[in-house]
């Protein structure tokens, strides 16, 4: 059809109707205060064109308002069918196709970035969410004083868990665990510590033994004693 009225002489008239349904959309466009207001509009120029489908304004204002509505694929079809109305301005008009591919890119690239930032925050939350569910993290005993130290970490490495101690010398052995509970010995000097404990929320409790073997001598004390999780 814009091939067409092209090569008529005089161009077609603009039917009543479809001048009717331009000027409504102008109005709509001009009192658009944000993307989705430009949907009126968008239908309207939409509704002119099937009426007169070789009217180059409606096709220019058109791609104006889908671009305003950030519908850049859209935006820049209607303004090559602009185009194929052979304006005045086509150069002006095909500068703007350029304008609308660049902007296209980068909306593109924001788009991939933003769904990059959720997917890594879907993932930084389901590894708290899991960190918290389980006993990994690091582990304070808190005393009666309200002081507290650093007894030892729990970090996961593939499908089992790994107890690093806090006081260097320590050696850590027999690691059993799972997602609630921990059993484990640490040997320092000439004491073994021997952990077993069940997690509780934020809480580590359970009985601790410490072994101290001297010469001619060996002290054997157990106790509960509870750990809290810090970040």
């Amino acid at each position: 059809a814009i091939g067409l009225a092209g090569k008529l002489k005089p161009a077609p008239a603009v039917p009543p109707e479809a001048k009717r349904a331009f000027v409504m959309a102008g109005t709509y466009q001009k009192e658009a205060k944000n993307p989705s207001d430009f949907t009126q509009a968008i239908d309207s120029f939409q509704d002119a064109l099937k009426i007169a489908p070789w009217w180059g304004d409606a096709y220019y204002n058109l791609s104006v308002s889908l671009e305003s509505a950030g519908r850049l694929d859209e935006a820049k079809d209607a303004l090559e069918l602009y185009l194929l109305t052979k304006p005045k301005d086509a150069e002006e008009a095909q500068n703007r196709v350029y304008a609308l591919e660049a902007k296209r890119n980068i909306a593109s690239k924001q788009a991939a970035a933003a769904s990059n930032a959720a997917a890594a925050s879907a993932a930084e939350a389901a590894a708290k969410a899991r960190a918290e569910n389980s006993i990994e993290g690091d582990w304070w005993n808190v005393y009666q004083n309200g002081m507290s130290s650093k007894e030892f970490s729990v970090n996961r490495t593939g499908g089992s868990f790994e107890v690093v101690p806090t006081i260097p010398g320590t050696t850590v052995g027999d690691v059993q665990a799972t997602e609630t509970t921990l059993h484990f010995t640490s040997r320092w000097g000439t004491g073994v510590t021997t952990y077993d404990l069940k997690r509780e929320g934020a809480v580590l409790a359970g009985m601790t033994r410490l072994v101290i073997t001297n010469v001619g001598s060996t002290a054997d004390n157990t106790w509960h004693q509870q750990f809290v999780r810090k970040p």
